[in-house]
């Protein structure tokens, strides 16, 4: 039997190429028995069979059966791709945000990062240059005020420094490899 639901789920993926996308990384065994539980469910409720079988049947006699497949494949897509991925899929996510919508709507993003940033600057050198320049401030207040802009401007940087350096480092040690 066990040829046989191998033989309608690859019919199955087949019609439906959303399915395909199931089939990433992981635990292999453990995933393909979950997925193909999954596939099974998608294609026995979308074209209205009672087993797999029956299904991969009906896909291959009628092609709205595939289409229906297909629809009902990808209302339940979270189901079949992979979550997680760590550091190459936050890339990739960065990636595709940064890279998708019109180009209009990518400009105006950075012009309102860019006017964003500007406006803080600008506004807490301002009220910086009030605070430190009151002489109803006392000369701690002004070191503690001093302190707190250093740290305040320090942590992003040394994140920012900390964490880039520390990438490249790792990605040169995985393209050595």
């Amino acid at each position: 039997m066990a040829p046989l639901i191998a033989a309608a789920i690859s019919t199955i993926i087949q019609a439906a190429p959303t399915l395909i996308r199931a089939f990433g990384n992981g635990e292999q065994a453990q995933k393909n028995a979950k997925v193909a539980d999954v596939i099974a469910d998608i294609a026995t409720k979308a074209t209205g069979t009672a087993d797999v079988v029956a299904a991969a049947q009906k896909v291959v006699a009628d092609p709205a059966a595939a289409q229906a497949i297909e629809a009902a494949a990808q209302e339940r897509f979270y189901e079949l791709t992979e979550v997680g991925g760590g550091i190459q899929a936050a890339r990739g996510f960065v990636v595709a945000l940064l890279g998708s919508g019109p180009e209009w709507q990518r400009v105006a993003s950075a012009v309102f990062v860019g006017a964003l940033s500007l406006t803080i600057v600008v506004g807490g050198g301002a009220m910086m240059w009030s605070l430190l320049h009151d002489p109803s401030v006392s000369g701690e207040q002004r070191a503690m005020l001093i302190g707190a802009a250093i740290a305040l401007i320090n942590a992003p940087v040394a994140w920012w420094f900390g964490s880039s350096a520390s990438s490249r480092r790792k990605d040169a040690a995985l393209a050595a490899k």
